[in-house]
């Protein structure tokens, strides 16, 4: 067969569906994900004093929960990060889009149960982490930095009951 640069194989896709896919998956892996990773960590990208609280949060989160899809309350939206991201805008079919040094996606917090259903349909571990501090409470106390989050529901095939998703 023909070779593309990389040495593999060149195959034209069957189907219309097919071609698209090919098509997202080079996106993916030529445009969006230069680094392979979802968070810019290379010598080249931005250090850590360059990132965001919120990206400081989803990294510590990331190395406790790293076999997690971790979705992460963020005002009136759960966010996705990094190689989460990629993975939730595949499976639900969502947008994603670079953040400042993460891919992120996001789903209303209202249609949370739906969107976690589809993830732990496909096999995935789903965790929540919600804001533990609420705007008012934040207002009155600690008005500098983010707020403060923690893994709060974790949802897997033996775990998932309509009764246990979030309202």
């Amino acid at each position: 067969g023909i070779s593309v640069g990389n040495g593999e194989p060149f195959v034209t896709p069957a189907t219309p569906e097919q071609r698209r896919e090919q098509i997202r998956n080079d996106f993916y892996s030529k445009v969006v994900l230069p680094t392979g990773q979802g968070a810019a960590q290379t010598d080249d990208g931005p250090k850590r004093s360059n990132w965001t609280p919120l990206e400081k949060q989803v990294t510590e989160a990331k190395k406790l929960y790293p076999n997690c899809i971790l979705m992460f309350e963020v005002g009136y939206k759960l966010r996705f990060f990094g190689d989460d991201a990629k993975i939730a805008s595949q499976v639900l079919r969502i947008a994603s889009f670079r953040d400042h040094n993460y891919l992120t996606a996001s789903v209303p917090v209202v249609r949370a149960g739906v969107h976690i259903l589809k993830l732990v349909q496909q096999g995935f571990k789903v965790g929540i982490v919600s804001q533990t501090e609420k705007a008012a409470i934040k207002a009155s106390t600690n008005k500098q930095g983010p707020f403060q989050r923690s893994l709060t529901s974790i949802y897997t095939r033996s775990t998932i009951s309509s009764a246990s998703f979030p309202k």
